[in-house]
Parts: structure tokens; C-alpha cells; sequence
């Protein structure tokens, strides 16, 4: 990562080599402004919001769009390919399939708003699965890749940099700015609606006194008919500012307004959700305008006013109204992005509420890669199987479509979740961290709506983003032997990530071997280069060696070969272990003990002779076509379905994945290792 000091990005987009780019600096930092030195270039901007896309079409000017304008006219998959430039919901996406926009692939792919992005794909039902692999496509085959946005959660840069391992420039960076753009901020959490309306009160009877007294000269009171020089219309701190609201209710923000009409009939109150009929467009440029004044009293917003909304020099104070809690309950990023709407207001006010959900400890613990845990996490978090999975018609059998979109999706579920129970504490951190002053604590707004003494309990449930995957967050009794291994080796963790970017910039390919230490490093290098090309070829998903594989290979023969002098270098470099080979699993364990040292996990599986028994019937159904065919070219008897299996396997004519689960299964009760990077 490369960190900046700095309110506003200054990288020059224009001058990057291909890659991907993540450029994360806070709202207001001019994101969408530095895009106008793409004016020249060739762009495709995918976004999860059609107001986001009208704010940066109306702020760049040389962007197109699919059905933003013209009446709502939607755009063919073959006109599209005519536009030099464009802007794109990713729900429409699937259009831009890639072999009918070959002859038209953008030098840039721009992502506005990542997070939202990310979220709109995984937990709305409106993006097709065709749209998903589209940006995927475009996020690895586009030559320059940029995505923006003020967040950016380990699971989006966990997925970039995965993603970029498949692009041609292997180029990924990230790009992070900080700055004190909150200095000067005082918010103040209140306990109760009651509280929170008396500030409202106190700004909007200043607001409309001010508005009351029509005129600024003397000598217009006689002429002004039009009320042209009133101070609606003209930009001076005398004029009373006005009243911003947001908060996560939907359609009953109508029953707000209705509220503040009745006490100020005067007043011209705007109230934006889903489900209005006003068009706002003038008015937001209007807000938009630092130079500008406006005639609007008060802005009530739903949720629908938040990416893509700029107010400039509208509000006196931001009232954040969260103390309803409806169904669709907030993050701390959805309140940033609310509370930031009008950039300059410094006064914000607060009605926090939490809600309690004591399952979700219960619900974000277990295994994703086993089907009964998935199952678990897919429905606590909606998410239909049927979704996910499909049948395959030549095993009768349920696989997963898409095994890592399916994590993916809960990984961004379990965070969402975690952002929305410990949202307070966390918006909290932010705002201090960006240089506001809380002059209330959070805490104490909130235990009015809470049982008594909660806070004492474990309300907010932390950092489960890998840990719901890995099955942590458990008794030390209950841990799994993986986290039982990090945790015991956590003290090696630099020595052996060290060991292993000696193994892979394969410097020990180029340095003198007329030494003995140098000589061991380039053994002992080779040897594990060697290995790493037995089970990096099975999958990538997962690297696993099974026991009659491992014997029969070139790289077992050779360590045991040369096991004394293997052993003299293991016992040279001062790690603890020995190669033999007296009981059954001892060759796996050898493999096990020399990965480790090269920051690998590797786990010893013996399997359960009985399942395999089990199994073994229902693996050769699943392969009796292909068995027979294998078996009638082999010059052995007694052959069995697990002979041909591992053969295909070790000669790369068999990929793991694309066996039946009842297979996978079967393989996996005979002896073997799974590894995986620490």
C-alpha cells in the first residue's frame, strides 16, 4: 500500500501503466474531478446507482449512458459498442459481454463507489450472474483498471489481488489517502427524538426569521416586485442557513416532512426517497453551487440521497436521524456517506439506536468449505441455495455454480452484518480519526434504547470477516489445528516469509555454489521447487497430495534417496524434524515438516478405511465409463476405481475439480495432505 498525506488525490490517472489501481481517499477528496484528464481516453464507468451515474455525467460532460437520459431509452448490446465513452449500471452489464464488444474494449475500466459495487452484487438479487462474470472479465482484461471509493474492506482488496494474478501485467496497487478533512467537526449524540427536534427548532426559527426579512438594501424595498435581491438570492453569512436531515428511514421521511410543514408553513421543504415523483435535478445543482444560494429550508433524505450527492454551504447543522431503526438498517460507511453530504457543514447532530442481535456469534463460526456449514451461512443471511447452486444432469447431483462467488457473497454478508451491530463504535473511531470532536459519548445515547447493562456484554461482535471462514472466535479447546499451528508458530512467521520470497524470486538459482551453505539453500530450494510442481498443478482452489500419488513421484524417491544429507541440512538450519520412513504416513509428514518451513500449512489427513468402503461403490458408478476405458489399457488385475483416479490425477488428465461430490469425497478418506498458504 502507498499511503498519502492529503485532503484532495493529486495521482495523475492518465500517466498509469497498465494494472489495477485502488485509489482510496475520503469523501470529497475530487475522485470524480481527477477523471477530466481522461477526457481524451477511451472509459467504461460501472456503477451500482443510476444517481451516481447523473452526478458524474453532470459533472464530467464527455460520459454517455445507457438509460440515465432520453427518456429512459435503453441501449442494444450493438449500439452500445458505439460509444467512445460510457457509463453503465453493473445490472446491465451482461450487454457488454465480451465477444460482442471485442473490436471496442476501453483502455479504462473505472469503478466509482467499490464498496457499493460490491455490495449491490452480493446482496441484491437485481445483478444476473451474467453481469457478475462481466465485470470480473473486466476487471482482469482491461489494460488499465481504476476503482475509487473512500473504503476499502479486505474482502474487496482480497478479490483484486487474486483477480490480478490472472491479468497479463500482474499489477496491483493501492493507493491511500489520509487527511484531518473532519477538523473543525463537532457532533454531538442526543438520547431522544425529543432532543434531537429542539435542535432542529433552534436552527429553522433562526432560518425563517432571517427569510422573513425580505430585503438587504433600503432603496430596492420599492422596486424588488420579484423579490430578486432577497436573501434567498444572494450569497452572504447574514442569511441563515438551513436544516439537512438523513436517515435510514424509507418512504415515512413523508411523515417528517409532514411534521416540520405543519410547524413551519412557510418553509420550503424538500423531502427525497425512492418513491417520489419530484425531479431534483435542478435543485441538487443548485446545492451543488458553492456560489450559490438557495431558496430550499430544510432537506429530508432517505437513504436514496447518498453516493453522487453534493451539497456545498447549505446546512448550519446535519441532523442524523437513526433512531427509528427500520428493517433496513444502516452501516457505519452508509452514515459517513450521509453525514458527509453537505461537505462544509461543521455542526452534526445524532439520534443513534442499536439494535440487539445476540445470534450472530452463532451464525459466523464454522467451515465454508463444507456444505452443511455453507448451507448454515446462507441461510442465516437470506441467501437462497438455489442461487448458488445447481444440478449436474450426468452425477444427478448439487454443485456449487461459482464456489468462490459463493464466499465471496458471504464474506461481504458477514461483514455487512458486523457494520451494521457495531456500527456506532466504528463511525465513532472514523470521525476522530479524521479530526472531529464528539462532545457526547455514543454509548450514552444508546443505553436508553438497550437492556440494561448491555454494554457490559459483548454487544459488538468484532473481526469475524476471516475468522466466520476459518472457524475461529472459539475456545482455545475448540480450535482447529490450523489455528492451533498459527498461533504456536507465530513467533517463526517473519523467518519463514522470508524463506519462502527467497524460494520464489529464485535468487539461489544465481549465487555461488562453491560454498556449502549456498550449496545446501540451492538443494534444499530445488527440492521444494520440485515439490511445489507436484500439487500447485492439481488446483489452485486447493493444493493437495495424496499419499500413493507422493510415493510413486520423482520427488519422493528423491528425498528419500538422499534423506542423510537432507537430514544433516534440516539439522544445519536448526529446524526440528527428520526424514524416515518406518510407518505409513511418515513420507506425507516429511513433505508436511519442509513446506512448513517455507510458510505453508500443511495438514496430515489418514482418512477412515470404513467411509472409503462406504464410498467406494457409489465412486465407481460415478466413473464407470471412464474406468472401463482406462482399465482395458493397463496390463494389471485387481484394478480399482481409486487406481484410476490417482493415475489421472498424478498425469494431469483428471482436474479434482471437476469430479462428482460423492468422488472428491471418496479421495478424500485415503491418506493425504492439504496445503495452503499461511
Amino acid at each position: 500500500m502507498r499511503l498519502k498525506e492529503g485532503r484532495y488525490i493529486d495521482e495523475a490517472f492518465h500517466k498509469y501503466d497498465n494494472g489495477i489501481y485502488i485509489v482510496e481517499a475520503d469523501q470529497g477528496s475530487g475522485k470524480t474531478e481527477r477523471l477530466l484528464d481522461l477526457y481524451d481516453k477511451k472509459i467504461l464507468m460501472m456503477g451500482a446507482r443510476n444517481t451516481l451515474g447523473e452526478s458524474t455525467l453532470e459533472r464530467l460532460g464527455f460520459i454517455d449512458s445507457t438509460h440515465l437520459k432520453d427518456n429512459g431509452y435503453t441501449y442494444s448490446a450493438d449500439e452500445l459498442q458505439q460509444f467512445q465513452n460510457l457509463w453503465i449500471n453493473i445490472a446491465s452489464g451482461k450487454k457488454l459481454t465480451l465477444p460482442q464488444v471485442k473490436s471496442s474494449t476501453p483502455e479504462y475500466f473505472i469503478v466509482d463507489e467499490a464498496l457499493l459495487n460490491s455490495l449491490f452484487i452480493h446482496t441484491s438479487s437485481l445483478v444476473p450472474y451474467a453481469a457478475y462474470l462481466e465485470f470480473l472479465a473486466r476487471l482482469i482484461h482491461t489494460p488499465k483498471v481504476i476503482l475509487m471509493g473512500a473504503t476499502f474492506p479486505y474482502f474487496i482488496r482480497k478479490k483484486l489481488k487474486a483477480l490480478a494474478k490472472h491479468r497479463a501485467d500482474k499489477n496491483y496497487q493501492h493507493i491511500k489517502y489520509k487527511s484531518n478533512f473532519l477538523e473543525g467537526t463537532s457532533i454531538r449524540y442526543v438520547s431522544s427524538g425529543k432532543e434531537m427536534d429542539s435542535e432542529i427548532v433552534r436552527v429553522m426559527d433562526k432560518r425563517m426569521t432571517g427569510k422573513g426579512n425580505r430585503f438587504l438594501f433600503k432603496d430596492m424595498i420599492a422596486t424588488d416586485t420579484d423579490h430578486k435581491y432577497s436573501p434567498a438570492y444572494l450569497k452572504g453569512e447574514r442569511y441563515p442557513k438551513g436544516v439537512l436531515i438523513v436517515s435510514e428511514r424509507g418512504e415515512s421521511v413523508e411523515n417528517v416532512k409532514a411534521k416540520w410543514q405543519e410547524h413551519y408553513p412557510e418553509a420550503n421543504i424538500i423531502c427525497a426517497w425512492s418513491g417520489s415523483d419530484q425531479d431534483f435535478t435542478e435543485t441538487l445543482k443548485e446545492l451543488g453551487d458553492p456560489n450559490k444560494a438557495t431558496d430550499v429550508d430544510m432537506i429530508i433524505s432517505s437513504p436514496v440521497w447518498g453516493t453522487g450527492i453534493n451539497i456545498r454551504h447549505f446546512a448550519e447543522i446535519t441532523v442524523g436521524d437513526y433512531g427509528f431503526v427500520p428493517n433496513a438498517i444502516h452501516t457505519d460507511e452508509d452514515i459517513k456517506q450521509g453525514m458527509c453530504r453537505d461537505r462544509d457543514c461543521k455542526s452534526w447532530i445524532i439520534w443513534p439506536r442499536k439494535t440487539d442481535n445476540s445470534k450472530t456469534k452463532k451464525a459466523l463460526v464454522g467451515d465454508l468449505n463444507k456444505e452443511e456449514d455453507l448451507m448454515k451461512h446462507l441461510n442465516f443471511f437470506g441467501l437462497k441455495k438455489e442461487e448458488f447452486y445447481e444440478r449436474d444432469p450426468y452425477t444427478n447431483s448439487s454443485l456449487p455454480r461459482d464456489i468462490e462467488f459463493l464466499k465471496d457473497s458471504i464474506r461481504v454478508n458477514v461483514w455487512v452484518h458486523n457494520h451494521k451491530l457495531g456500527r456506532w463504535s466504528k463511525f465513532d473511531k472514523w470521525a476522530i480519526s479524521r479530526g472531529a470532536v464528539i462532545n457526547t459519548d455514543y454509548e450514552a445515547a444508546l443505553e436508553k434504547h438497550l437492556p440494561k447493562n448491555h454494554f457490559k456484554k459483548k454487544w459488538e461482535q468484532v473481526a469475524y470477516v476471516e475468522k466466520a471462514i476459518a472457524g475461529a472466535n472459539k475456545p482455545i479447546e475448540d480450535w482447529t489445528e490450523k489455528e492451533k499451528y498459527i498461533y504456536q508458530y507465530k513467533h517463526k512467521a517473519k523467518d519463514r516469509l522470508k524463506t519462502r520470497k527467497d524460494l520464489e524470486n529464485k535468487q539461489w538459482l544465481s549465487e555461488d555454489k562453491t560454498l556449502t551453505s549456498t550449496q545446501n539453500d540451492f538443494y534444499i530450494h530445488k527440492l521444494v521447487e520440485e515439490t511445489r510442481e507436484l500439487f500447485m498443478k492439481l488446483t489452485e482452489e486447493q493444493n493437495i497430495v495424496w499419499l500413493e500419488i507422493f510415493l510413486q513421484s520423482k520427488q519422493w524417491s528423491k528425498i528419500f534417496a538422499n534423506r542423510h544429507r537432507i537430514n544433516k541440512i534440516i539439522q544445519s538450519k536448526g529446524w526440528h524434524f527428520t526424514i524416515k520412513n518406518q510407518v505409513e504416513l511418515d513420507p506425507l509428514n516429511a513433505l508436511k515438516d519442509i513446506l512448513q518451513e517455507f510458510n505453508y500449512y500443511v495438514e496430515v489427513t489418514a482418512g477412515v478405511s470404513k467411509t472409503r468402503k462406504e464410498l467406494q461403490a457409489k465412486a465407481r458408478k460415478d466413473n464407470l465409463t471412464e474406468f472401463n476405458k482406462w482399465k482395458k489399457l493397463q496390463n494389471k488385475s485387481h484394478l480399482r476405481v481409486n487406481d484410476y483416479l490417482f493415475d489421472g490425477l498424478a498425469n494431469g488428465e483428471i482436474e479434482l475439480n471437476t469430479l462428482s461430490i460423492t468422488t472428491r469425497k471418496y479421495l478424500k478418506e485415503f491418506p493425504h495432505i492439504v496445503i495452503e498458504n499461511v
